[in-house]
């Protein structure tokens, strides 16, 4: 059994992405044991049933030495980055939470990861650590899509694009094939 402390207690639909990994993998459950957050109003709190126990610091206590971590933080890359780098001060594995309805033979996955359901990656694609494809997210063949990247719900990146680090593809952004999108790019449905 692996034990999970998610950070960032907003974002409801990674509570059905572990309740989906656990269906497909009854022998191997994931337990979540509550969740991290920089945000000392939520510190105490619950989170749909889970603890907030509290900020990234926690993981210095030998209680959660056992715990793996993941990164839920998706309102911003940069965001995702700062915060991905607190929880990597510390000796939590990184883990990749892939939904089991999503084919990813043929896909390079990083650490990091998070996969949701109804995603579509096609064969020879490149996914590097830390980034979030939510709900409906398309990746054709051929794509690079490095570190802190957000692509958002129902977005359909074409083949052979190169999406630069921590960019961010807006819910139902089409970016076309064999572009190089570089680093820090917002593209489509994004509201800053």
């Amino acid at each position: 059994m692996k034990k999970l402390l998610i950070m960032g207690a907003n974002n409801p639909e990674i509570i059905r992405l572990v309740e989906g990994v656990n269906r497909a993998a009854p022998n191997d459950p994931i337990r979540i044991v509550g969740f991290i957050d920089n945000d000392p109003h939520k510190i105490g709190s619950t989170f749909l049933g889970y603890p907030v126990l509290g900020s990234p610091e926690i993981l210095s206590n030998p209680a959660y030495q056992d715990c793996c971590v993941i990164n839920n933080i998706t309102r911003d890359c940069e965001t995702r980055k700062l915060t991905t780098a607190q929880l990597g001060q510390f000796p939590q594995e990184f883990l990749s939470l892939v939904h089991p309805a999503v084919d990813v033979s043929l896909v390079e996955v990083g650490q990091g990861l998070v996969v949701h359901e109804g995603c579509i990656i096609s064969p020879r694609v490149r996914l590097e650590d830390h980034s979030a494809l939510m709900i409906g997210s398309q990746i054709a063949h051929d794509c690079r899509v490095e570190k802190y990247c957000f692509i958002g719900p129902k977005a359909n990146i074409c083949g052979g694009v190169h999406l630069g680090a921590a960019s961010f593809v807006g819910a139902g952004a089409i970016i076309l094939p064999n572009l190089d999108i570089g680093a820090g790019a917002k593209i489509g449905a994004a509201r800053w």
